[in-house]
């Protein structure tokens, strides 16, 4: 039996149109995968569809079943634990790709060593493009290691299907040291989908999700941090993996520095920390009515706004810390929720 580098799940409910197309878009541009199909739940016009597949395909394809519609997550996860290949795309039907996508996805997991998973994005721009840390990933197009599942387990079926449940693996992921990517490029397209069942259903999940992720995991917060002359004390190295250990847990932060620190600040990577980390150079003159306007538009968009900052800054009223009080804080998280042992990380 043939073993292949990748697997590819896609859960099943109905749409055979969309589901055709995807799966011939996949078998295409795809010919190092192995299909793994959940029917979860469909009629008979998809359900025929899928068994042609499997049949065509023969060892490149796996059909899985289920009596009835056992809701997306667990249809993936199903999916998950008859998976094999150390890597794992999961996707919907509402996904096309073109010939070449997996190349990108190789490197990627090749370089970065700790990286778990990673997310497809379409950019338009250009044909490739950097992958960068992420906040957590997308049922659109995600590929996972095999370990990481192995590791950490399924998806939350009992969260919501969308953010939160993808927020909580990513901090279960990070809980064993595995990251999460985002890797843009030109090979991926996504179909517009629309949302059923009810909203206010819909609405109702998804603020027992976010309730349950906070117990798990703390709330997530929102930080500036005006990096001036006065921090320069401090190892920039050190401050730079501060900021990165806070954007895995989560947390939203956005730097200011006037223009001249900014330049040395750019050099040691600043730029490109994480996604959840915002590099917004002061400036070059009036860099002080340039940071109050930052500092407004932040407390606009968050009025729970945290400023680190060992001086006042603009004379706001919202909540200061100096570095050393956040780099504490940062500490007690990190050994409240993530140094926890495994048990604690398996749902």
């Amino acid at each position: 039996m043939t073993v292949y580098p990748l697997d590819i799940i896609i859960p099943v409910w109905n749409r055979p149109v969309e589901v055709g197309a995807a799966l011939a878009s996949f078998v295409a541009a795809s010919p190092m995968a192995r299909l793994v199909m959940v029917n979860n739940g469909s009629e008979r016009e998809t359900e025929s569809i899928l068994h042609e597949f499997a049949e065509a395909l023969d060892d490149r394809a796996l059909l899985v079943a289920t009596d009835r519609n056992i809701g997306s997550v667990a249809a993936l996860n199903l999916g998950l634990a008859r998976s094999s290949a150390p890597l794992v795309l999961v996707t919907t039907p509402f996904a096309r790709v073109k010939a070449g996508w997996f190349d990108s996805v190789a490197a990627l997991f090749e370089q970065h060593t700790a990286a778990g998973s990673a997310t497809l994005l379409n950019n338009k721009t250009s044909a490739t493009s950097q992958p960068i840390e992420a906040d957590h990933g997308c049922f659109d197009a995600m590929v996972l290691r095999r370990s990481l599942y192995d590791t950490v387990g399924g998806f939350d079926a009992g969260m919501d299907g969308g953010e939160w449940v993808l927020r909580d693996f990513a901090r279960r992921s990070l809980a064993f040291g595995l990251t999460t990517f985002s890797l843009p490029g030109r090979y991926i397209n996504l179909l517009e989908q629309r949302e059923l069942g009810s909203a206010s259903r819909r609405e109702e999940r998804v603020r027992l999700a976010r309730e349950t992720y906070a117990n798990r995991w703390g709330v997530s917060e929102t930080f500036l941090l005006n990096l001036s002359e006065s921090l320069f004390g401090l190892d920039i190295e050190a401050v730079k993996t501060a900021l990165l250990q806070s954007a895995r847990q989560g947390n939203r932060l956005i730097v200011t520095a006037d223009s001249k620190i900014s330049k040395m600040l750019m050099k040691n990577g600043f730029a490109v920390i994480h996604e959840n980390v915002t590099f917004q150079p002061l400036s070059v003159f009036f860099s002080r009515k340039s940071l109050c306007k930052v500092v407004e538009r932040a407390a606009i968009s968050d009025p729970s706004l945290t400023v680190i900052s060992e001086t006042e800054i603009c004379d706001n009223k919202l909540k200061s810390l100096p570095m050393a009080e956040f780099l504490t804080q940062l500490q007690k998280r990190s050994e409240l929720y993530y140094q926890r042992g495994s048990h604690d990380c398996n749902h």
